[in-house]
């Protein structure tokens, strides 16, 4: 699997092969093909998508560890590593910067994103002063 690609797409892809090598009569054992789904992760640790720290985690059992069992831990680990909105970096910017000019005291303009002034007194458009100029 490439950094930057699907998990889903390529687990989907790892189990076509699998059902293939079944259909040829080449039965891989549950905790085998596991091992090398993990192993077909990247694993780089100078990419935000490794899965290096989750497949250090994950024990084989020759026993009791099944394929859809390590799939479903990864689809688990995905969901949670997705983010939990959708807001973009510059929307989470501009949030920070109205907690930390509130948390000082300063007035806040959720228009203009400026300081010093609040929407009912900004004089850009949308502002409650728009087309008034500097008072």
């Amino acid at each position: 699997m490439m950094s930057g690609s699907d998990v889903s797409v390529h687990i989907n892809k790892f189990q076509e092969v699998i059902h293939y090598l079944a259909n040829a009569d080449l039965n891989v054992p549950e905790w085998f093909s596991a091992t090398v789904l993990l192993s077909t992760l990247p694993c780089d640790l100078k990419y935000l998508d490794s899965w290096d720290y989750f497949v250090k985690g994950v024990r084989i059992d020759k026993k009791t560890t099944t394929l859809s069992s390590i799939v479903s831990e990864i689809l688990e680990e995905k969901h949670c590593q997705k983010p939990a909105t959708t807001t973009t970096t510059s929307e989470t910017a501009l949030a920070t910067l109205e907690r930390t000019t509130r948390a000082i005291g300063a007035k806040f303009c959720m228009n203009c994103t400026r300081e010093g002034h609040t929407k009912d007194k900004c004089w850009v458009k949308g502002g409650g002063k728009e087309g008034k100029g500097l008072k």
